[in-house]
């Protein structure tokens, strides 16, 4: 589902774009702030049981700056029953950090690894 709108005030144009695809799970927002920002906010989430996968990218400067965005992303699987291999980046400006954990499962106890 796409819906968009837009406000003319004087010389300037405000905006915004937002999507929605349930199936694919994902969403996003788009604001245009005439002469200010251009705020860009995504958000994806898991398509299938197995998969474990969330996304936030969240861009305050868009057009301007692209370096201005704090990202959020973590990936991964299981790999059998209840153990799971992830992995995960955040971003935000000048830093970035990124990270492995494995979660294995025995018996009723989980092993984790970083």
């Amino acid at each position: 589902m796409v819906s968009n709108g837009e406000v003319s005030f004087g010389a300037s144009s405000y905006s915004v774009v937002s999507f929605f695809d349930m199936v694919k799970r994902q969403a996003s927002i788009e604001l245009h702030l005439d002469k200010y920002r251009d705020i860009y906010i995504k958000v994806i989430g898991p398509q299938n049981p197995n998969e474990i996968k969330a996304v936030v990218d969240f861009k305050w400067d868009a057009n301007r700056d692209p370096t201005q965005k704090f990202l959020f992303t973590i990936e991964g699987s299981k790999r059998k029953q209840q153990n799971y291999e992830v992995n995960s980046v955040i971003e935000y400006p000048g830093r970035t950090i990124v990270g492995t954990i494995s979660l294995l499962h025995r018996d009723s106890d989980y092993t984790g690894l970083m």
